[in-house]
């Protein structure tokens, strides 16, 4: 009789062991889907700091319970001990095989987690609302342009070009700062490694590359910017104030501050910062792009005075 009251405790702890792995499979994945759903949510109303503080919070969730899930395994894999019967054999390469797929899944959790902290301190430098705001910004000054040039005043727009470019070249200083914050983040990661991890750690080779596509992403930010200031500067060609060519060269944006420095060069920061410009900007994002964001009455006045007076050209917004 106690032979069959230990055969009945056996089963009954394989049965409670296996009702507790199920517990946490369910756990992991209720968590799984929990962090997606708030990590979809975030994203799409534009909090991207939030979106990624939910996915790393999820996966912190999961990654511990895998933890205990393989602690678990390991723990009635030792019960078992050395197999004396076919059923052990079976039963232990069953636990083994579940472990192993564990440990498997527990290491693709941990690189979730250092990924999802670096795109938490990537979406802290504010990049992802900046280049929001650059889309939007190129859009505002296309929609503008398009209007007063179908209205015959090319002066208006070559000049609404100009402080299009204005506004979205100090977007793109704002990103470009940001990317630096970005890179120094990844260089800070990767430089955790010894010098035998950086040759042979996966996930270290991963920093390496990403490392690599960060210089990329600046240097055709710094790029963009470059080619920013010599449309300005072309555009100042284009613009004629009764029979006066207004030149907007290396005087208007010789000033401006700091030194952009990508693959070893540096290159000149012209912020543009007019308050004018930052003044007609506020009033097409408050007027909206219908009929090209009209502007407020007293810019109307002075856009037209400059298209059929001698007022002093583009000197008068920079």
């Amino acid at each position: 009789m106690a032979g069959e009251d230990i055969v009945a405790v056996a089963r009954l702890n394989a049965t409670e062991f296996f009702g507790s792995l199920r517990k946490m499979n369910s756990e992991i994945n209720s968590n799984t889907r929990e962090w997606k759903a708030q990590f979809s949510a975030l994203s799409r109303s534009g909090d991207w700091v939030g979106a990624y503080k939910a996915k790393v919070e999820g996966l912190n969730k999961v990654y511990q319970t895998q933890q205990e899930k393989i602690k678990s395994l390991r723990s009635q894999m030792d019960a078992i001990g050395k197999p004396k019967t076919e059923k052990d054999v079976a039963e232990l390469k069953n636990l083994g095989n579940q472990l192993k797929t564990a440990e498997s899944q527990v290491k693709l959790f941990d690189v979730q987690i250092k990924n999802s902290n670096l795109a938490l301190k990537k979406a802290e430098t504010g990049i992802h609302e900046l280049a929001n705001e650059h889309k939007i910004l190129s859009q505002i000054t296309k929609s503008n342009s398009e209007v007063f040039e179908k209205q015959g005043l090319q002066y208006t727009a070559n000049r609404e070009k100009a402080l299009g470019l204005i506004a979205e070249t100090r977007n793109l200083n704002k990103q470009y700062q940001a990317q630096d914050q970005i890179l120094g983040s990844l260089k800070s990661a990767y430089n955790a490694y010894s010098d035998e991890q950086k040759q042979s750690d996966t996930y270290a080779k991963q920093l390496a590359r990403d490392i690599k596509a960060q210089e990329t992403v600046m240097t055709q930010t710094a790029s963009a910017i470059k080619n920013n200031q010599t449309e300005y500067s072309s555009l100042g060609k284009n613009i004629t104030n009764v029979g006066q060519v207004t030149t907007l060269t290396a005087d208007h944006i010789k000033n401006m501050g700091g030194k952009l420095v990508t693959s070893g060069q540096s290159l000149q920061q012209f912020g543009f910062f007019s308050q004018t410009a930052s003044a007609g900007l506020l009033s097409m994002f408050k007027q909206g792009m219908e009929g090209s964001a009209k502007l407020d009455q007293s810019l109307r006045e002075t856009y037209n005075m400059l298209d059929k007076k001698p007022a002093g050209g583009m000197n008068s917004f920079l």
